[in-house]
């Protein structure tokens, strides 16, 4: 049967390894560990049982009849045929997603059960070998071969695109002219000056003038490896970056990390701050941090995002955090994606996740009470990262403050119903003017 493989292709599934450095005894516990539950095989349009031993395919008849695999070497041909002309062969990650929008799914039954019953059916050897396919091919999917795009590169540059360098750092904004005042917008974690790009039109009927920020490590924003990247450092920046700009008195919008980064500098710096907006804003109390997070802080957790990376991840975070699927679309995949390709994407990322720590949400928790600025709090009911009581929390403690939850949404209403939040915060601040 190996005589009819594409040997260059088993070549490179060794190459990956070695570059890797992945022992299959590391595999095996891996495997172990996560124990996913069985239900689907590897693809559900192409047949690689050629790759495998032959008894995988018994494996597979006997928990369901309905996905075993034949031997089918015609469609092993027109895969390789299909492939040819790549610029690169074993680039095939998006290949493989015209199949399958959820490969970590189906990857999951040859992998529960290559542990759970094939023990007894191979030798321990053929076991391994077995493993390390399945996992080669597997990154083959993700992100060994994607590209990085270099500091200071724009995908999608527009004309209002700006970069301003303070200190080391040189950072990405995003400046809409205007004469009413200033509006100031700060994403989340993980995401940048694209989650607002939506909002902006509406918004900017308004005749504010907007400037939006990719904070150090976000964005198309430099992101220094050795960066600190602790919030109240990150705050410093954002304050710095407003006094840059000689932007003072402005109504300071911000999401998720963005928005405590919006609580903090309304505290800590009063004067670069007129009116305050938080978006499903992290909080000083206590939850229970997003999945991503905690997985940011496990042993080789960079090296391990940078194999296996890809847009399925970002599909999958996505869903995390929308209520409605409909809209995670390729355009916004993609522009998450891209984002994190910058050099030093991956590091910064899992540099900031380990910068959450208890010393944070105690300080912030004592700046919370004295923010004096007209606050407005907006939170989707269904935020799946951070819970509607952080919000009622932040209510609770902000005297000045009122509150919008919006039904059926989720942790990015920005994104998810754009017309509605720009809306809410023009109605907002139309009454604070009306007030004076």
């Amino acid at each position: 049967m190996r005589s009819d493989l594409d040997q260059g292709f088993l070549l490179q599934i060794k190459r990956n390894l070695r570059i890797l450095r992945i022992l299959p005894q590391q595999i095996l516990a891996l495997s172990k560990r996560s124990m996913f539950r069985v239900h689907r095989f590897l693809f559900t349009n192409i047949n690689l049982t050629f790759l495998f031993a032959p008894r995988v395919d018994s494996i597979l008849s006997q928990k369901r009849r309905s996905t075993r695999l034949s031997f089918d070497l015609e469609r092993a041909k027109e895969f390789k045929k299909s492939m040819e002309g790549q610029k690169n062969t074993f680039f095939v990650g998006r290949y493989f997603l015209d199949y399958s929008r959820s490969f970590m799914k189906k990857i999951e039954f040859v992998l529960a059960n290559l542990i759970k019953r094939s023990t007894s059916m191979f030798p321990i050897d053929s076991l391994k070998k077995i493993c390390l396919i399945l996992f080669s091919i597997f990154i083959l999917h993700c992100g060994l071969f994607v590209e990085t795009i270099p500091p200071g590169k724009i995908l999608d540059e527009g004309e209002y695109d700006r970069f301003l360098k303070l200190g080391d750092v040189n950072y990405h904004y995003q400046d809409f002219p205007g004469t009413k005042g200033n509006i100031f917008l700060l994403h989340g974690f993980g995401s940048s000056t694209y989650t607002w790009k939506e909002t902006i039109p509406y918004l900017r009927k308004s005749g504010y003038r907007i400037v939006s920020l990719d904070m150090k490590g976000f964005g198309w924003s430099d992101k220094p490896l050795e960066g600190d990247y602790r919030e109240e450092q990150l705050q410093i920046e954002v304050a710095s970056f407003l006094k840059a700009l000689k932007l003072r008195n402005v109504v300071f919008i911000g999401n998720s990390l963005g928005g405590a980064i919006a609580a903090l500098t309304s505290a800590k710096d009063p004067e670069l701050v007129g009116k305050l907006i938080l978006i499903d804003a992290v909080g000083p109390y206590p939850m229970k941090k997003p999945l991503i997070i905690r997985m940011s802080n496990l042993p080789f957790a960079a090296e391990m995002m940078k194999t296996f990376y890809g847009k399925w991840l970002f599909h999958w975070n996505l869903k995390e955090v929308v209520f409605d699927p409909k809209v995670i679309t390729e355009e916004r995949i993609g522009a998450y994606f891209d984002r994190l390709r910058t050099l030093g994407g991956i590091e910064s990322t899992v540099s900031f996740s380990r910068t959450l720590e208890d010393g944070f949400a105690k300080g912030y928790l004592g700046l919370v009470p004295t923010i004096k600025q007209p606050t407005l709090i907006l939170w989707g009911k269904d935020d799946g990262w951070i819970p509607l009581t952080i919000g009622e929390q932040f209510h609770k403690d902000i005297s000045n403050s009122q509150m919008i939850v919006f039904e059926n949404c989720g942790h990015i209403p920005q994104e998810e119903i754009p017309e509605k939040t720009a809306n809410a915060i023009l109605e907002f601040l139309s009454k604070e003017s009306k007030n004076k």
